[in-house]
């Protein structure tokens, strides 16, 4: 299981940064690989919540939200995917340090697909991939939130 961590100082209060990542069923509007999103059944937000994000290519993932703490952080687990993902489970949150300045960090969990293909698969793609995933999603709800 690989395992990537970000986190980044932002100059926004805790509340506006809260606001963009906790609305679950239109993360496409801050992740740069997902061309849609939206909430399949009732749940908009909270554990027990899915979403599906698709991708370029008809590519897509499926998720439901595992932990939720209002305000804070959210949890979320790959249910069904058309990536090379055998499984993976990642936490946006983020932390008031200050007046204005918040830490925002994400960690990233996974297991590919394909076994010993999948390991070095991993090494010489899906980590820069999800890293490059990451700082685009922090990227773009920075300037968004602008």
């Amino acid at each position: 299981m690989r395992i990537i961590s970000l986190t980044e100082k932002i100059n926004r209060d805790q509340k506006i940064i809260w606001k963009w990542i906790s609305d679950y069923g239109n993360i496409h509007r801050i992740h740069p690989a997902l061309t849609h999103s939206y909430i399949v059944g009732d749940k908009q937000c909270g554990v027990g919540a899915i979403r599906v994000c698709e991708m370029p290519g008809k590519n897509f993932m499926k998720e439901q939200v595992v932990e939720w703490e209002e305000g804070r952080f959210f949890t979320i687990e790959l249910i069904e995917t058309s990536m090379p993902m055998k499984s993976a489970r990642a936490t946006i949150g983020i932390n008031e340090l200050a007046e204005n300045l918040s830490e925002l960090y994400m960690k990233v969990s996974y297991t590919p697909k394909f076994g010993v293909f999948g390991k070095i698969m991993d090494i010489l793609v899906l980590q820069f991939m999800m890293k490059k995933m990451m700082e685009g999603i922090f990227k773009t709800l920075k300037k968004e939130i602008a």
